[in-house]
């Protein structure tokens, strides 16, 4: 990348905010440059991956911000491993709201797989790898299955769970005496005491 390079962000399909790589620009002076641009709804930072550094961009508060291109060459977005796009923060992505009600009608997530597209299969480790990755994806396709199946007595349960507060039944108290009374017993006869 060389200095005058640069792509854009909308926040909210609002007007275009210009990011310009500036020589000697390090991924953390060019983090530091879109948080501030982007105040509040987009956060950028710095992650570190098998191919070295890389920009974590996500979207904040309620926010749907879109990625723009620079001109031909002068595109920093391509230079920096990324695509033309919007991202959408968590809160809108996963419909967060206060009602936390289990709608058949809106179950899912996001899944990831995690898979890297520069597998090889050349020493028995890097197989070894392969395979845990393999497995891992597995687990997360069942998990996205189970997300996927609504389940009433599931939702029942947990239903039920947001009012249970208060004292307990009179038959647990009742059991929960018998066995406190029962515990005292035994303690009596070996020498203890309930704390």
């Amino acid at each position: 990348m060389r200095g005058g390079d640069y792509f854009s962000i909308s926040i909210n399909g609002g007007r275009e905010l210009k990011v310009e790589y500036r020589e000697g620009d390090t991924f953390e002076t060019l983090s530091n440059r879109i948080n501030t641009l982007s105040t509040r709804n987009l956060k950028a930072s710095v992650s570190i991956g098998e191919n070295g550094p890389a920009l974590k961009l996500e979207a904040k508060n309620g926010a749907t911000v879109d990625f723009i291109s620079g001109s031909d060459g002068r595109d920093a977005l391509s230079k920096l491993g990324l695509e033309e796009r919007n991202i959408i923060s968590p809160e809108v992505l996963f419909d967060l709201g206060e009602d936390q009600g289990i709608d058949p009608e809106k179950l899912g997530g996001v899944f990831a797989l995690r898979l890297d597209n520069g597998f090889a299969f050349s020493t028995k480790k890097e197989a070894e790898y392969i395979l845990t990755q393999i497995q891992n994806s597995l687990n997360v396709i069942e998990s996205a299955n189970r997300s996927l199946t609504f389940d009433p007595i599931r939702a029942q349960i947990l239903q039920a769970s947001k009012n249970n507060f208060g004292p307990a039944p009179a038959y647990l108290q009742d059991r929960l005496a018998r066995y406190q009374d029962g515990l005292q017993r035994v303690l009596a006869v070996k020498g203890g005491t309930i704390i």
